[in-house]
C-alpha cells in the first residue's frame, strides 16, 4: 500500500527517502465492507479517504431522490471538500459502493505533512489544484453534452465501472434518466 500512496504523492512532487517515513506515520488502513457510510449528512469532515480497492460514492438528496455527485475508484482520493475546508456540516453523504480498503488521512495530518518543508506544501497545492479541475470538468460536461454523450465519455473513460457500479447510480451521476441509461447501454 506504500507504493501506491507514493505513487500517488509523486505525481505531484519527487519524493525524498525520507518521505516514505512520514506517508507511514500518516496513513491509517481500514476495511470497509459495502454500503458503510463514512461521512454522514450533517457531519464535519476531518478525513481524506485514498481508495486502496474498492468504489465509494459521494451523494446527497434532493428530495427522495439519491444524487451521486462522484464515485471514486482506486487511485483516487474522496472527501466532503467544503466541510472539509470550511469546518461546516457536509452535506454530503460517503459511502462504500463495495468492500473497500482505504487509506485514511487526517486533515491535522495532512496540514502537518504540507507543513513540513516547502515540496509538500506544493504538493498540497497541486493536489487541490487537482482536484479544482477535476470537479470543473464535471461540471462542463454536464451542461455542454447531451445525456448520450455523457454516457459515451463515460464509457470510454472508465470502460470496468460499467459493469462494477450499480447502473441506477451510474445514472445519476452522470444525470440520465434510467431508462435513458438502459437504451443507452444496449448500444454499446
Amino acid at each position: 500500500m506504500i507504493n501506491e500512496t507514493k505513487a500517488f504523492f509523486g505525481q505531484y512532487i519527487k519524493l525524498l527517502p525520507q518521505d516514505e517515513a512520514y506517508l507511514v506515520e500518516l496513513m491509517q488502513v481500514k476495511q470497509f465492507d459495502k454500503k458503510v457510510i463514512l461521512t454522514q449528512l450533517g457531519d464535519i469532515e476531518t478525513n481524506v479517504y485514498f481508495v486502496f480497492k474498492g468504489l465509494l460514492k459521494k451523494y446527497f438528496y434532493s428530495g427522495k431522490d439519491e444524487i451521486v455527485a462522484h464515485i471514486s475508484r482506486e487511485g483516487q482520493l474522496l472527501t466532503s471538500e467544503t466541510s472539509l475546508f470550511q469546518n461546516i456540516p457536509s452535506k454530503y453523504i460517503l459511502e462504500t459502493i463495495e468492500p473497500s480498503t482505504l487509506i485514511v488521512f487526517s486533515k491535522q495530518g495532512l496540514e502537518n505533512l504540507f507543513s513540513k518543508d516547502k515540496r509538500w506544501e506544493r504538493a498540497g497545492r497541486l493536489l487541490i489544484s487537482d482536484v479544482l479541475v477535476r470537479k470543473e470538468y464535471w461540471l462542463l460536461n454536464h451542461i455542454l453534452y447531451t445525456p448520450r454523450e455523457r454516457f459515451f465519455n463515460y464509457v470510454r473513460e472508465y470502460p470496468d465501472l460499467l459493469n462494477r457500479v450499480p447502473q441506477k447510480l451510474l445514472a445519476s451521476h452522470l444525470n440520465i434518466k434510467p431508462e435513458t441509461f438502459s437504451r443507452l447501454k444496449q448500444l454499446i
